[in-house]
């Protein structure tokens, strides 16, 4: 028995059903769960510093493309190893050689673009468009 059938099992005999339907939708959740690991300070000079990993180096790419995007919009750079599947990411402010506020903006638009990302990388290429995911509807 997997655990939705066990949950399920548990929910009808739990509460009573009056109405003859349960008190909870029971439907599967079909975005993916995505672990997202904490920022680390590292070094000396400090800065922050975060891996991220990929299902595919399509989706990587689409990561890279918004930062890279992100980058020339704001005038503020990155140090990005890319190795596979697995980019890591490294944000100091050099100028001042610490992290700045301009660091920790630019680390919350990595973890909300990575989460795009993956959410989304399962849409062929091209439903991206203005940096915002737009699924594809099968309208016919």
């Amino acid at each position: 028995m997997n655990l939705t059938a066990l949950h399920e099992n548990f929910i009808r005999n739990s509460f009573p059903t009056a109405l003859g339907r349960l008190p909870v939708n029971l439907k599967k959740i079909e975005r993916p769960v995505i672990p997202v690991d904490r920022w680390e300070v590292k070094g000396d000079p400090k800065f922050l510093t975060k891996t991220f990993r990929f299902q595919s180096i399509p989706a990587r790419n689409e990561f890279l493309k918004f930062l890279l995007q992100y980058e020339e919009e704001t005038n503020h750079g990155s140090s990005i190893m890319i190795r596979d599947e697995i980019v890591k990411i490294s944000l100091r402010t050099k100028s001042v050689d610490e992290i700045t506020s301009l660091d920790k903006e630019y680390s919350s638009f990595v973890d909300e673009t990575f989460k795009d990302v993956v959410m989304y990388s399962g849409f062929p290429e091209g439903d991206l468009k203005n940096g915002h995911p737009t699924p594809k509807r099968d309208d016919k």
